[in-house]
């Protein structure tokens, strides 16, 4: 599946202006930070709920399925955008079967956290 049609890399070569090396900062810093900090709040959420007094209030179940669908779109979508933006790379690129699952788990993710907020 072709991806380059949506996405676009963010490119300093031609140009060399600040401010396109500016964004291309913040692409290398930002997403990575929120990828790894969301992945560490998601675990220890998970961690957390997983007590047995605290597994017997449904909206604690609830939180624990969110941070699983959150971590499922952190891994997915999120990560192979901030692979795109930065080297033109998208893993999705080696096989259809890998492309179309990794969308559907990652839409599927993004939709289930919509459903609980």
């Amino acid at each position: 599946m072709n991806t380059t049609a949506v996405k676009s890399v963010v490119s300093c070569e031609s140009y060399n202006f600040l401010e396109c090396q500016i964004a291309r900062w913040i692409w290398r810093i930002v997403p990575g930070f929120r990828i790894s900090i969301g992945t560490i709040g998601n675990l220890l959420n998970g961690i957390i709920l997983k007590r047995l007094n605290l597994r017997r209030f449904p909206r604690n179940i609830l939180l624990v399925f969110l941070a699983v669908s959150d971590s499922a779109f952190l891994w997915t979508l999120a990560l192979d955008n901030v692979l795109f933006a930065l080297n033109g790379y998208t893993f999705l690129e080696h096989g259809d079967v890998l492309c179309r699952t990794t969308w559907f788990v990652g839409y599927t993710a993004e939709a289930n956290s919509l459903l609980v907020y």
